[in-house]
């Protein structure tokens, strides 16, 4: 907490934004940016954004995704140019106090390293689950938990 403007009390985030660094007023919207590069390793970063950051940044993004609608995977999102074999790059949204928003916007080879580095930019890079290297792989597990012994 805070104060504001006139010495009024502002919540502040818990965390920072990931394009400042610095805790802002309010709560932050939650993101995983993933891609997968060359095309059998993913790649994925948690990120935080404030409002404004948030509306300045990627809010645009969005809004010409859904403009371009049904043909969103037929153009490029940031040159619109016609593409036959579109880069994805994909974005799951927890945005404060609503549903989780899934997006996969589609990018010309040209133009998917700086869109996907730009849309990442700040966040925290997450360890590929399907990782060979131990890491869940995401298939359910044939032990019995712990928790299976609890009756609540």
């Amino acid at each position: 907490m805070s104060l504001g403007g006139k010495g009024t009390t502002v919540r502040m985030s818990q965390f920072p934004c990931c394009r400042h660094g610095k805790k802002a007023a309010g709560k932050l919207a939650n993101g995983y940016v993933s891609w997968y590069w060359p095309e059998d390793t993913r790649w994925c970063f948690y990120t935080r954004w404030c409002t404004d950051c948030f509306m300045e940044d990627i809010f645009p993004i969005i809004g010409h995704h859904r403009e371009l609608g049904e043909t969103s995977e037929a153009f490029c999102l940031v040159c619109s140019e016609p593409v036959e074999s579109a880069q994805q790059t994909f974005l799951t949204l927890y945005p404060p106090k609503q549903e989780q928003k899934d997006y996969a916007f589609s990018t010309c080879n040209g133009c998917f390293e700086e869109f996907r580095n730009n849309l990442a930019r700040g966040g925290k890079i997450v360890k590929d689950r399907g990782a060979k290297d131990g890491a869940q792989n995401g298939a359910p597990s044939t032990t019995e938990s712990a928790w299976a012994q609890v009756e609540l």
